[in-house]
């Protein structure tokens, strides 16, 4: 181990975040036993403080009063002061999340939350001034010296209600509810009652992407044929595309709008949003193969690649919203700089991308959007579409070059198990539609970094981090939407790939989160594993957030397994728990749109296509043409044929590739032209 800097306990550790408050005047310490038992030997209150690397409020209050003197005198001497990292520990996050809304108390970050020695709740809240920060840990430390039993009284309410389970809680039951249409329709009505008709997304300020609503819109708009749904997310999803959300000269989506027009966002960009985003994107390319939607995807994926992405293949988590101390400052523009970049073409490109003298956001800033389509553009100007393109790609690549001359967002290189499935998924459905060589490398590459770094034994650990030379802990588990949105990419990398090992994998792991994680009791999934250490509650997650829920995707991925495998147990189980969910998912599509998206592929007929023979990547692409993700393709093996049911029995015919067409596991006449497989889709 390397010589001790200075600092406190933080300097150990490897997580971007932590290491930003390592030299702190606050004595911070990490969530571990050593400061837990620090607490109750001195009976002081815990004070947890949660954040993340691009957290913008999060570096405010960095600044204002953890790095005042005064204040951490303060916290140090009344407060056993700990620091986390809330991409680290979600589990961590979750529970006092959901104490401070159990106050009455707005959530958000940081998420400053004051507990008992014993880790129970008390009172908390998230961004503070200076002052405002002052006085509460001045009140806070009286009310624990004079009025102890109260504030204990207050702790042991709030940590029962942490430990309602989410059945009772919300009224989840398991009685068996028949599918039909009406009770889809009911959910795209609920939708569109929310619906923001003129800019897209739901009508609310600020605006998040969130991905899985328009992916349950759009999986119902193109297995149901339901044309609102499918109006609502084209709506949507241009106007993501041409605001300033989206990083129209490098690529990539921030993490959200601050308003209802997708203008200026906090400038932060996660790895999280950018997998489920392409994902979406690729899947609306499928439906509507239009150029600026390719665009979309190839930029983000060229985004990726430069920016975010390992030498060994593994995915960075985010970049700041900040850059020399000013939000935003890496990605605006002056009118200065923009028209040194566009020349002569200085009036077509300010209407292109909305750019004024004095700026369209703050004073002098300008954050490029784009406020008219290419061809009013082109008629406007009197160009053909060709040449207009040919202005904008020329332009696009000179401010990239300039803009790489600047100071950079800060870059956190966690490398985290659950959002690198995301963004493998995301990978590996734009492939399926833009089916290029070194997007196939780049996807392969990251599923082996997944399971060489992130996989120990049977189990995932939650993350992968450049090390300090410091921090020999032991790896932190996975938690539940480790394990699944793992087990979605392999099954999506089986599809590209029809190689076994992909499909056994994600087996092997849903075999290790039945084990681990599952309440036969309430049928449903805690998000720690039995094996973790022991908090004040254990959570199940069951509604979608920024992430879709991570009992819902466990539901759909035992649906697909137990359907390839023909495990009964694995179908029974998703049944279980998407009838479970069917009422609040009726009610509430907003926050339950993931299993919607279960609930209509569950009752939706599986195409499955059984290659045997010689498999070639130009037969796999042919039939992702024709091909959605309500169809599987398998490959008749000798692995598969051991393993998977329908496989067995269906050979190559007189040596050529053949091609078996079945519906719910009944199967047409095996044919040897790709072009009558296509046939038989219809």
């Amino acid at each position: 181990m390397s010589e001790k800097r200075k600092g406190n306990r933080l300097v150990t550790s490897s997580s971007p975040y932590l290491l930003q408050h390592a030299n702190n005047p606050v004595n911070w310490q990490p969530w571990d036993s050593q400061s837990l038992q620090q607490a109750i030997d001195e009976d002081k209150p815990i004070l947890i403080s949660i954040g993340y690397s691009a957290c913008h409020w999060c570096h405010v209050m960095e600044h204002q009063s953890f790095e005042n003197r005064e204040i951490a005198e303060i916290m140090n001497t009344h407060f056993v002061c700990i620091k986390v990292d809330r991409e680290e520990r979600p589990d961590l996050d979750q529970i006092y999340m959901d104490a401070i809304q159990a106050m009455g108390l707005p959530g958000g970050w940081p998420l400053n939350v004051f507990l008992t020695p014993q880790q129970k709740p008390f009172y908390g809240g998230t961004y503070f001034p200076p002052s405002g920060w002052q006085q509460l840990l001045d009140n806070v430390a009286e009310a624990f010296r004079d009025k102890r039993d109260q504030l204990e009284e207050s702790a042991n309410g709030f940590t029962e209600n942490l430990n309602i389970s989410e059945t009772e809680k919300y009224g989840i039951g398991h009685d068996q509810i028949e599918f039909t249409t009406g009770l889809i329709d009911e959910m795209v009505i609920a939708l569109e009652k929310k619906f923001d008709y003129l800019w897209g997304g739901l009508d609310k300020e600020p605006k998040f992407p969130m991905p899985a609503i328009w992916d349950f819109l759009l999986n119902t708009y193109q297995l149901l044929s339901h044309k609102k749904a499918g109006e609502m997310t084209f709506i949507t999803l241009e106007k993501i595309a041409t605001g300033g959300i989206y990083d129209h000269i490098g690529g990539g989506f921030a993490r959200y709008s601050t308003d209802k027009v997708w203008h200026i966002p906090h400038f932060e960009k996660m790895l999280y949003d950018n997998g489920q985003l392409l994902s979406l994107y690729a899947k609306a390319y499928h439906l509507k193969p239009e150029k600026w939607i390719k665009k979309i995807i190839l930029q983000t994926i060229d985004w990726l690649t430069r920016e975010m992405t390992d030498s060994n293949g593994g995915f960075y988590s985010a970049l700041d919203a900040d850059s020399e101390g000013e939000e935003g400052k890496f990605y605006c523009w002056s009118y200065a700089e923009f028209k040194t970049i566009a020349g002569e073409d200085e009036e077509l490109l300010a209407t292109y991308y909305d750019v004024k003298k004095e700026g369209n956001w703050e004073a002098g800033k300008n954050n490029y959007r784009l406020l008219f389509s290419h061809k009013q553009i082109a008629d406007q100007f009197k160009l053909s579409e060709e040449a207009l393109q040919s202005i904008i790609t020329d332009f696009e690549k000179k401010s990239l070059t300039l803009r790489s001359k600047r100071i950079r967002p800060g870059l956190d290189h966690k490398i985290l198990t659950a959002w690198n499935g995301l963004m493998l998924k995301g990978l590996v459905d734009s492939y399926r539609v833009l089916p290029k060589p070194y997007l196939k490398q780049l996807i392969i590459r990251n599923g082996q970094f997944i399971l060489k770094n992130l996989k120990k034994g049977d189990r995932l650990i939650r993350s992968h981090e450049k090390s300090n030379g410091l921090d020999d802990a032991e790896p932190l588990s996975g938690f539940l939407e480790d394990y699944v949105w793992t087990i979605d990419a392999f099954l999506a990398l089986y599809q590209i790939t029809l190689d076994f090992k992909w499909l056994n994998e994600s087996k092997k792991l849903a075999k290790y989160v039945l084990n681990h994680f599952y309440d036969p009791k309430e049928k449903l999934f805690y998000y720690t594993d039995h094996q973790s250490t022991t908090l004040i509650a254990r959570k199940k997650e069951v509604f979608d957030n920024v992430i879709p829920s991570s009992n819902a995707g466990m539901a759909f991925n035992l649906f697909r397994l137990g359907h390839i495998f023909n495990n009964k147990n694995y179908q029974k189980i998703a049944f279980e728990m998407v009838s479970g969910m069917t009422s609040l998912t009726r009610n509430e599509p907003e926050f339950l749109s993931y299993w919607g998206s279960t609930l209509l592929a569950m009752n939706t007929p599986i195409v499955e296509v059984v290659v045997a023979g010689t498999v070639n990547e130009e037969i796999i692409e042919k039939l992702f043409q024709k091909t959605g993700s309500h169809t599987f393709l398998l490959r008749s093996s000798p692995e598969e044929e051991i393993e998977i049911p329908l496989v067995k029995g269906k050979s190559a015919i007189d040596g050529k590739t053949t091609f078996y067409v079945c519906v719910n596991k009944t199967c047409q006449l095996p044919v040897t032209d790709v072009s009558k497989v296509l046939i038989q889709f219809n």
